[in-house]
């Protein structure tokens, strides 16, 4: 397994030995190999580690600023407190929010805005309305060939 330093993140993603320390201080990315243990001792990383490093620099050469973001993560983390937001989401910068997508315990994708303390976001999905629209016509309507044909052509004309 390769481990990387505290050095190494300075280099690969030109971020301050400052921001790194704060990083792990705060929680936000803490060294999954080894993490400090006293003065001069050397934190080490796991590749895993590089992918939140990477979000991370990502978000701050957008500008983001780096309490905004560790507010973001901590509040992700008190959502969905078993799940590390930095490695089971899918994060995503959208319109002065940070956006995540993550699965619950019960298997249900949701989407949460990280800055506004883990707010849920219900995304509308027009095609999948669609479809349980249909599947609400079968309950109320057993299907009938002539029914069911009309629904569905009338969606992929509208589609076209």
């Amino acid at each position: 397994m390769q481990v990387y330093t505290a050095a190494d993140i300075k280099q690969i993603y030109k971020l301050t030995q400052k921001q790194i320390d704060d990083l792990d201080k705060s929680h936000v990315i803490k060294p999954s190999i080894r993490p400090a243990q006293g003065k001069g001792s050397q934190r080490l990383y796991s590749f895993e580690d590089l992918l939140a490093f990477r979000f991370i620099k990502q978000l701050l050469d957008a500008h983001w600023s780096m309490k905004t973001i560790k507010t973001a993560i901590q509040n992700l983390r008190t959502v969905l407190p078993d799940k590390d937001p930095l490695q089971d989401f899918v994060l995503l910068s959208v319109n002065g929010s940070i956006i995540a997508r993550c699965t619950t315990e019960q298997g249900q994708s949701i989407l949460i805005d990280a800055l506004s303390q883990g707010q849920l976001v219900m995304p509308i999905i027009l095609s999948e309305i669609r479809e349980k629209v249909i599947e609400d016509v079968q309950l109320l309507y057993p299907p009938q060939p002539h029914v069911l044909e009309h629904l569905t052509s009338e969606g992929r004309r509208k589609r076209s």
